[in-house]
Order: structure tokens, then C-alpha cells, then sequence
């Protein structure tokens, strides 16, 4: 943040004085502005976003991005990684001797549309039990089976 601030803010001045150039920072609003303007003028994306007001929107629609593929990335390696070795291992020891192994792309089908949905409800019922079991807002009767699968 630090860096970001003083490029934005700052400009750095080299003054040949003796043998070694001096490396100073000045820092004004002529400097921000100049700087300013020059990052307009090198993304035009940014600068129409900017004209039209639409920076609050897009900073939260990013971070929404980012929280939605980091849990989809997320819990889809949780699923991967560890419930369809847990499916696989469960079809190897119910099936029969005489009955070939049950393919991979078969059990991680077969986990999919079995686990996720599970795996989200179990989300859901945590979020619940956090926002609304904690102050009492929930009834007893409702919030044993929650906390149950949360």
C-alpha cells in the first residue's frame, strides 16, 4: 500500500550533484495529478469506469468475484481431493468378488451429485446457527437440527 501511495502521490527527482546522482522524492498534488492523468491515459478501461462513477460497484463486484471462486475452489478440492477417495474406497469394499472396480469418472460423477449439495446445505446451516442461533432469534425446536448439521 505503501508503494502504491507514493507512486501515485509522488515523483522521484534526480539531481546530478558531484559524482553520484541524488534520488529524492517529492511529493505534491501537481505530482498526483500529473501521475494520475498518465495512468488515465495508458488504461482507458479504468478512466471510463472512473467517468462514469462505477468504481464503488466494480471494487465490490471484484471482491464478491474473488470470495465466490476461492469458496467454489475451495471446496471443490475438499470434494476432489477428499470425498471421491472416500467414495472410491466405499465402491471397492461394497462390491462383489465376481464384479469389476467401478471407474474413477463414475464414483467422482457419483460424488458430485451427492456431495455438493449436501456440502452447501451443511454451509447454510452454519451460517443460520452463526447469525440468527446465537442471539436467540431461533427457536429450540429449529436450532438443535441446525447446530446437529452444522
Amino acid at each position: 500500500p505503501l508503494a502504491v501511495a507514493t507512486t501515485l502521490f509522488c515523483r522521484q527527482e534526480v539531481r546530478h550533484e558531484g559524482e553520484e546522482p541524488e534520488h529524492e522524492w517529492a511529493c505534491s498534488r501537481t505530482a498526483a495529478k500529473e501521475n494520475w492523468d498518465t495512468i488515465l491515459a495508458e488504461t482507458p478501461i479504468i478512466a471510463l469506469i472512473v467517468r462514469l462513477n462505477l468504481h464503488v460497484p466494480v471494487f465490490f463486484l471484484v471482491i464478491w468475484a474473488a470470495c465466490v471462486l476461492t469458496t467454489v475452489f475451495v471446496r471443490t478440492n475438499v470434494v476432489i481431493f477428499m470425498y471421491v477417495l472416500v467414495g472410491y474406497v466405499a465402491c471397492s469394499l461394497l462390491r462383489h468378488v465376481d464384479t469389476p472396480s467401478m471407474p474413477m469418472t463414475r464414483v467422482f460423477g457419483l460424488v458430485m451429485h451427492s456431495a455438493v449439495p449436501l456440502t452447501f446445505v451443511r454451509r447454510l446451516c452454519m451460517f443460520v446457527a452463526e447469525v440468527w442461533g446465537d442471539d436467540g432469534f431461533l427457536p429450540p425446536w429449529l436450532l438443535k437440527p441446525i447446530t446437529w448439521v452444522a
